[in-house]
């Protein structure tokens, strides 16, 4: 989930709550903004890329809270997904009439997603008779269909049932 510029608006929430300042200065262990937001952005930074995306849930949860910063976060999250579903229907030529989106992954899947409720809003704005569904199966399983694709072996609603057995709990996609 990308956050432009948060840090520093969590610091001065619009209605003097600061619901979300305290929840990331938790989630990442650091004291103060100004910590936090060299921690995020210096060039040595301390936090790993690849842990950035783990702090979805927490911005999630504080929205769900009523944190406005929080809130207007995953608003623009949800635009900016429906916005790459339109860029896409208008690359491919199918920008016109119905269009397939599909969602995937932990975050505009979850059985309650705020994100998800920001993207459908969103989209049909960008894509009026955009049909959104939610994925079945985890993107990780789509690789494997195509990795049977590759190897010559035509993929079939079995193949993705037994992927669909063998999967990890869905705790262990949670971001």
């Amino acid at each position: 989930m990308r956050m432009p510029h948060s840090f520093s608006s969590a610091s001065r929430g619009p209605d003097g709550r600061l619901c979300l300042t305290p929840a990331l200065l938790e989630f990442y262990g650091r004291t103060d903004v100004a910590e936090l937001n060299r921690s995020v952005t210096s060039r040595t930074s301390t936090i790993a890329p690849s842990d950035r995306p783990r702090v979805a849930r927490t911005v999630l949860a504080v929205a769900a809270a009523g944190d406005a910063v929080a809130q207007a976060i995953v608003t623009e999250q949800g635009r900016r997904l429906a916005m790459y579903a339109q860029v896409a229907a208008l690359r491919s030529g199918l920008a016109e009439g119905k269009v397939s989106v599909v969602l995937s992954g932990s975050v505009p899947t979850a059985e309650v997603s705020q994100v998800a409720a920001a993207l459908l809003t969103a989209l049909r704005e960008r894509l009026p008779e955009a049909v959104p569904h939610r994925a079945a199966l985890p993107p990780v399983a789509g690789a494997a269909l195509d990795a049977l694709g590759e190897a010559g072996i035509e993929p079939t609603v079995g193949h993705a049932a037994e992927l669909a057995a063998s999967l990890p709990p869905p705790e262990f996609w949670a971001t």
